[in-house]
């Protein structure tokens, strides 16, 4: 006896329902273990007398200069290529 159309999609949904779980129980795993690392990461930096405010400063402090960084980029990108860049020696 052939299986139903019916029966085929019942097997479908019953597959993609396990392969759901999976993937489900896998992120889970994954969020636990990437839980786990950071209190170890945050354990190590404490114990090189690196506080979470001084990462918020070093963080804040990259972003200004990457800030700084993109508006020259800008304002160079407006003014053209400069003349030393079209000579050739």
């Amino acid at each position: 006896m052939l299986p139903t159309s019916s029966g085929i999609a019942d097997t479908e949904l019953t597959f993609a329902n396990q392969t759901l779980n999976r993937g489900e129980q896998t992120a889970s795993a994954l969020e636990a273990n990437l839980s786990s690392l950071e209190s170890k990461l945050d354990e190590m930096l404490a114990s090189f007398g690196v506080s979470e405010a001084d990462l918020d400063a070093l963080e804040e402090e990259e972003k200004k200069k990457k800030q700084q960084q993109q508006k020259g980029d800008q304002e160079n990108d407006a003014k053209g290529p400069s003349a030393s860049e079209g000579k050739k020696e």
